[in-house]
């Protein structure tokens, strides 16, 4: 999900009464903005690390969970906001937003399974090469 998905959240929740008066709806609104432009300065700090020739290891875990996670929030806030019409296709409903959150929501949940398996499998080759041990495939049966 974009900044336009999120600015045509915004833009429905004003033009709409019943959820411009719920409160927990503009707050959750602002948060997801906020983590929005988190994100944004996660990528912003990889990319430098990256033209001043380090290598940014943590930090680009970091971002990829935050921004795996996000996505994650981002469609289960759309979901609330837009209800069932966030699984309809744009052209059958009229509206930019509509169609982006359930899948968000969907695949967002299995992108952060792959992130965190990564990290593992990441996390024990790594532990395997300090402490000199074979592969698992290697293991000998006793």
């Amino acid at each position: 999900m974009t900044r336009t998905t999120l600015g045509g959240l915004i833009e429905f929740v004003k033009e709409t009464p019943a959820l411009r008066s719920r409160a927990e709806i503009r707050h959750e609104l602002a948060e997801r903005y906020m983590e929005f432009e988190i994100g944004r300065w996660l990528c912003y700090r990889v990319a430098e690390m990256q033209s001043k020739g380090k290598v940014p290891n943590s930090e680009a875990s970091v971002s990829k969970v935050f921004g795996t996670e996000l996505q994650r929030q981002m469609g289960v806030t759309g979901m609330r906001v837009l209800g069932m019409a966030g699984q309809v296709e744009p052209p059958d409903v009229g509206r930019d937003t509509a169609g982006q959150c359930g899948p968000a929501q969907q695949c967002a949940r299995f992108g952060q399974a792959l992130a965190v398996d990564e990290r593992l499998q990441r996390g024990r080759r790594l532990w395997q090469t300090r402490h000199r041990l074979a592969p698992a495939s290697a293991a000998v049966p006793t």
